[in-house]
């Protein structure tokens, strides 16, 4: 994680956004349920070399069928060379949180 050594105006103006949208939407209800317990649906994306040192970064999102029941974004580990490799580390990444099987109870 980076940490800031100077906060600067585009980091206050960051905070005020966020606290506004933390403001509006305080009293929303967040949905999550489930269609079936037995089938888990896992999507995973990145995008390419999207950070100032050329990793990319990955998202993921695991549902039982209405809402998130876990989501992690996150840059790479590693630099690959293109899109269908960063496509193939974000899986990777992400698989450890995608749990599957028939230990499901």
């Amino acid at each position: 994680m980076k940490r800031v050594s100077k906060i600067d105006t585009n980091d206050w103006m960051k905070l005020r956004r966020l606290i506004g949208f933390i403001q509006r939407t305080i009293d929303e209800m967040r949905v999550i349920g489930a269609t079936s317990l037995t089938e888990i649906m896992s999507f995973v994306d990145s995008t390419y070399a999207v950070h100032e040192n050329m990793r990319s970064h990955t998202g993921g999102l695991v549902s039982f069928g209405i809402g998130a029941a876990h989501a992690r974004s996150t840059t790479s580990k590693i630099n690959v060379k293109g899109a269908t490799e960063s496509k193939l580390v974000a899986t990777a990444e992400y698989l450890p949180y995608i749990h599957y099987g028939s230990d499901i109870s």
